[in-house]
């Protein structure tokens, strides 16, 4: 069994896995409440605390039923899970590392595809399209090609399609991909409900903040039948290397990407490579390796002026726009669950 289809066990079996798992991470504070002393547990029943549980484990029940619909819409729904459980860190075969990528998709449907992430994405996403519709007229914009590697949900590519582009989105989390291919597929507005709070519990303002239901997406993406758009699954170097043609982009665009490589020169050369000469690259992000406690490895950490500065003297690119932002990331139900990053909106030209 070769490491791809490794990997699409575990997810697979993450999603099955999903209410099980969950119901068993919530377990300890049901037994904590058994073990309480008899005040104590007559204070946290009048308080409610017992009504909470229970509309946890009703939230956990309604995002398995999201998640299986998801599963059953994907092609992965016909693979077999054996062979997965050695080295999973706990008794349902679920690696720990699986089922927080799961809870960060969930999360992501939130800042990609939901009411609830529109400030988010105004702030993100909403530069990057008006700078690419400032550069190309509209009316030659059927022939310019726009690629998105780590496109996450692809809703950035998406709304790039929408005003006209042909657009490549790249993407190998198979999390990710499984659910940007099945909201893509939807038929319809805020057609399903997920509750994508309820696997923080910590520092919560309400209960009612926990279990907030979250109804997605928050547009019609039959709208893009009507456009290009392609995707392009997998690793974006072996994707570049057996997919993509050098000089063929007139623009590639990254959202939160740039940090996610070990070493982020490795991006720098492939994105050079595949824009056409004049071609740019907008960048939006940040020198933060936000995902590195989701990944294994060592992570060659730049500061911005450095990057920039190779950017500038070794690759030659001429910078037309550079500016930093303040943004959130994750969307979360408060403020205070977010992650608050300076971001660096660079917008260069190869030479």
């Amino acid at each position: 069994m070769d490491d791809e289809e490794y990997f699409k066990k575990r997810v697979v079996k993450t999603i099955k896995n999903y209410q099980e798992d969950s119901m068993n991470k919530m377990s300890y504070m049901q037994k904590t409440l058994s073990d309480a002393s008899l005040k104590h547990k007559e204070l946290l029943l009048s308080a409610g605390f017992d009504r909470y549980l229970n509309n946890l484990y009703n939230c956990v029940s309604d995002n398995n039923s999201v998640l299986q619909d998801i599963l059953q819409s994907s092609e992965l729904q016909e693979v077999e899970l054996e062979d997965v459980d050695k080295g999973a860190e706990n008794e349902s075969g679920t690696f720990k590392l699986d089922f927080q990528r799961l809870n960060s998709c969930l999360l992501q449907i939130v800042r990609e595809w939901s009411a609830h992430g529109q400030a988010e994405r105004d702030k993100c996403f909403g530069p990057i399209v008006e700078e690419l519709k400032s550069r190309f007229p509209e009316d030659s914009r059927e022939d310019v090609r726009v690629l998105v590697p780590g496109c996450g949900l692809a809703r950035l590519p998406f709304d790039i399609a929408l005003e006209g582009f042909q657009v490549g989105a790249n993407e190998q989390d198979h999390f990710q991909l499984m659910t940007a291919g099945f909201i893509i597929n939807s038929d319809r507005v805020n057609k399903f409900t997920i509750h994508p709070w309820i696997h923080d519990l910590s520092n919560r303002l309400s209960m009612d903040e926990v279990i907030s239901p979250v109804s997605f997406p928050d547009t019609d993406p039959s709208k893009l039948h009507q456009f290009q758009f392609d995707v392009l699954p997998g690793n974006f170097v072996d994707v570049a290397d057996d997919q993509l043609e050098d000089d063929f982009f007139d623009a590639i665009v990254t959202t939160f990407f740039i940090e996610t490589a070990q070493n982020p020169l490795t991006y720098v050369d492939i994105i050079y490579r595949l824009l056409k000469p004049g071609g740019i690259w907008i960048n939006f992000g940040s020198m933060n390796c936000v995902h590195e406690s989701l990944q294994s490895g060592n992570y060659l950490n730049l500061s911005l002026d450095m990057f920039k500065n190779i950017l500038k003297k070794e690759y030659k690119f001429k910078f037309d726009r550079d500016e930093i932002v303040k943004t959130t990331y994750a969307a979360g139900c408060e403020q205070n669950t977010n992650i608050e990053l300076d971001c660096a909106f660079f917008t260069c030209q190869k030479e």
